[in-house]
């Protein structure tokens, strides 16, 4: 019986110190995106060379996603609820992003995102540090694309994807229920 109590005992420990650690290296080898995350809390950085670039320390969330999406640009992402993400990318030449929240889309060869706003939807460039800043943009309520709005959080109906050719695709059903596929135009540049 005492042997059974201290297995229990031991796995009982084990389990509730589970901290997942990861280390995700860069396609160049150069550098690496690493985080570790203890019961409540995580940190994430690029490791290079012999020192730390932190995206955040000790932040009071479980789980976090960290990868490559291209050769030079890395992208770390954490839920804050449903439907709420945040992400921070990290370019060597241009550092880390400030927090970008609920990408629906990303451009990586212009480096630029689609997101929501309070009004409707627009494209931000990933390491602008003033963010306030669209380069297109669209409200809810424009009656050339008829967003349906009935939902709460509207953006969560919209699928969105950037094409080669430079062109942002839009999927979503209307007002009335109808699947509308809409394409918009260079929506990375400064209009």
């Amino acid at each position: 019986m005492k042997k059974l109590t201290v297995a229990i005992l031991m796995f009982a420990t084990s389990f509730f110190s589970i901290a997942d650690s990861q280390k995700v290296q860069s396609p160049s080898q150069d550098e690496s995106v690493s985080y570790h995350c203890s019961q409540s809390t995580c940190s994430a950085w690029i490791d290079r060379h012999s020192d730390r670039l932190f995206f955040f320390k000790d932040l009071p969330i479980n789980a976090v996603t960290a990868k490559w999406i291209s050769s030079d640009i890395a992208q770390v992402s954490f839920s804050c609820g449903s439907p709420c993400s945040v992400s921070f990318f990290y370019k060597k030449s241009k550092g880390i992003s400030k927090d970008i929240h609920d990408i629906l889309a990303v451009n990586i060869p212009n480096e630029c995102a689609l997101i929501p706003t309070d009004d409707g939807i627009a494209t931000i460039y990933l390491f602008d540090k003033n963010q306030d800043r669209t380069l297109w943009h669209v409200r809810y309520n424009d009656r050339k694309f008829d967003f349906n709005t009935q939902s709460a959080t509207p953006f969560s109906t919209i699928k969105a994807k950037f094409n080669t050719d430079n062109t942002l695709e839009l999927n979503y059903q209307n007002n009335n229920n109808s699947l509308i596929n809409k394409k918009i135009k260079n929506p990375c540049t400064i209009k």
